[in-house]
Formats: C-alpha cells, sequence, structure tokens
C-alpha cells in the first residue's frame, strides 16, 4: 500500500512521468506538435520511467484549454497507477487558462457561467479556486474518472498516484480534490497519493486549509500530498496575491467599524486606497492564492540559459527540477 511521507523514489519516477508526459506529441490534440518543456541542451534530458509503462493516452482532447492526461501502470506493483495531467502548451487555449487568474467559490449546487453544472473542491464555503485552471479540470474530468473506474477492477487495493508539472500540477491538485469529493463509483480500499511539481497556485487561504485536511493523515502524522518547488522558479510564486481585508475569517480587529476612532472609516482611511478599491470590486471573489499541499523545496541556484538568454522558464524546466531532486536526495 502506498504509505505516508515524501519518498523520493516515488517523486523521482513520477517527475519522470512528467517530463515525458510534456513532450508527448499527441495526434488529434489540438496543441499537436507543440510541447512547451522541451528542456534545453544545458540541462541534462531527463530519462524516460524505467519502473512504468503508459496504459492510457487521451487521443485528443475536446478540452477548449487543451488539456491532456495519460495513465501509467507500475511494472513490478500492478495494482498501482499514476494519473499524470501534462503542463501548458504553446496552444493558446492553453496559455489563457494560465492567465485567467481570477477565482471561483470552490463549491457550487447548481453551476455558474464558468463551470455549467455542480461540483465541489472543497467543503469551506469561503473557499476559492482559479478559474482557469477550474475550467481545464473540468474539461477533462469525466474521461478522468472514467478511466480510473476502468483500471480499479476487482477487491483492490487499489493505488493511484496524481502527479502533473506547472499548469499540470495545479490541475492535478484540484482534481485530487475533486476525487474526494466525488468519490469513484463502488470503488472500495483505494489510496491516492499526490506529487506535483512547479505548482502555480491553485486557490485561497481556504482550499489551501481543505487541501491539507483532506491529504493529510493524521494517525501517522504525515502527508500524502507534496508540492516540490525550485527556490528560483518563478511560475511557482504565481499567481499573484493580494489579500483583502474581506479575505480574513471573521470576526476579527481589521473589519470591526472603528476599532481605534480614527474618524468615520475607522481603521479602512489608514488602508492604501488601491486596497480599498480592490474591496468594491463586488465580481472579484478573491486573490489571496496559496500553494497547496506539504512544500519540498529545492534550493535552487540564481542562473540563466547560456545558450539561450530569452528562455525565461529556464528555473522551471522539469530537467531544471530533476537535477535539483538528485542533487537534494540523491539516486
Amino acid at each position: 500500500m502506498l504509505t505516508p511521507g515524501f519518498d523520493k523514489t516515488e517523486a523521482k519516477d513520477l517527475l519522470e512521468i512528467c517530463a515525458k508526459l510534456n513532450i508527448t506529441r499527441v495526434k488529434g490534440d489540438p496543441s499537436f506538435g507543440k510541447p512547451m518543456d522541451a528542456t534545453p541542451t544545458p540541462l541534462p534530458s531527463v530519462p524516460e520511467p524505467q519502473n512504468w509503462s503508459r496504459v492510457y493516452a487521451l487521443d485528443s482532447t475536446a478540452s477548449p484549454d487543451h488539456n491532456y492526461f495519460e495513465i501509467w501502470q507500475h511494472k513490478t506493483a500492478r495494482n498501482r497507477y499514476a494519473l499524470g495531467i501534462r503542463g501548458t502548451t504553446q496552444a493558446i487555449g492553453s496559455i489563457i487558462e494560465d492567465v485567467r487568474a481570477l477565482s471561483l467559490p470552490a463549491a457550487s449546487k447548481e453551476g455558474n457561467s464558468k463551470v455549467k453544472r455542480p461540483y465541489r473542491f472543497a467543503s469551506d464555503p469561503r473557499a476559492t479556486i482559479h478559474i482557469g485552471f477550474t475550467t481545464g479540470v473540468m474539461s477533462i474530468i469525466d474521461k478522468i474518472v472514467e478511466q480510473m473506474q476502468r483500471f480499479s477492477v476487482g477487491e483492490g487495493p487499489h493505488e493511484w498516484f496524481i502527479t502533473g508539472h506547472s499548469q499540470g500540477a495545479a490541475v492535478a491538485t484540484l482534481c485530487r480534490s475533486y476525487l474526494y469529493y466525488q468519490p469513484l463509483t463502488g470503488i472500495e480500499n483505494i489510496t491516492y497519493k499526490t506529487y506535483v511539481f512547479a505548482q502555480p497556485k491553485p486557490g485561497d487561504t481556504y482550499y489551501g486549509y481543505d487541501f491539507e485536511k483532506i491529504t493529510y493523515d493524521y494517525s501517522k502524522q504525515s502527508s500524502m500530498a507534496f508540492r516540490v518547488s525550485n527556490t528560483h522558479d518563478w511560475v511557482a510564486e504565481v499567481p499573484l496575491s493580494i489579500q483583502l481585508l474581506k479575505d480574513l475569517s471573521r470576526p476579527n480587529l481589521l473589519t470591526i467599524h472603528n476599532p481605534f476612532k480614527l474618524g468615520k472609516k475607522g481603521l479602512n482611511s489608514l488602508i492604501h486606497p488601491i486596497l480599498v478599491l480592490l474591496e468594491r470590486i463586488r465580481f472579484l471573489t478573491s486573490l489571496d492564492y496559496v500553494g497547496c499541499g506539504t512544500p519540498i523545496i529545492l534550493p535552487g541556484i540564481e542562473s540563466t540559459n547560456k545558450d539561450d538568454p530569452k528562455d525565461f522558464f529556464w528555473q522551471h524546466h522539469t530537467g531544471m527540477y530533476y537535477k535539483l531532486l538528485l542533487e537534494q536526495f540523491g539516486t
């Protein structure tokens, strides 16, 4: 069975799957032939996954954001699978998914203008999630559930890793939440463990609390979900976060009317005018984005791609993550 705690071999294997997945050219995919994460030559190439075999690949995707996933099976532990979700491609829809950095509620009983059906990613009614990543996961979740049901046959145990790099990391995180609140039908004795790499922030503080709650094994005081980040990777630092007064738990000192008798507007008179303006934008649910999952920090080294000074993703490539992972944890 999958056990709580970070395992360097599991992380290495899943990063190899992510690297392979990110450069896979899939016929029928609108982004065919345009991988975003082809590792540049100054970095060592990530080796082929040796312990895993690909058993399912989405032939094409109807996702407007061009999301794509594969399923891999462990060569010796045959009841162990990995769901891998691809990162950003050069297709315009995939890039738009990243930059749609407004938020929407993490649960809806009726759906809304962005997700036109009921969904649930968290139990806290205050939780909000990134619109782009949410529409991305919803565009492929039915096919994901269909294939997971297909492979989770027999009495079990059924073991599933969920993984992704970059955009795929954020979508994989939301996918894990979805599977918790909308579990596979009739499947018992199933264990999930999540490793994501270079994850952009998928939701707000309350979603982060919820994700920690559903992925932490309190009996063993250890996690079943890990977020691996390079300290020099800017992608793991976006979307930019702004915590507004309305994001804070209530009651609190900062939203009590006139707590220090500072005039008619009380403490608000001390707040920067831009923040006050943002408070008044009613459609802006939250910009309080956070990373989700137990952090595994890879200390990076400030550097650029000597062969390509315009490689703004130098610190973000799967090749860089693989290099740093081996340096920190060994082979």
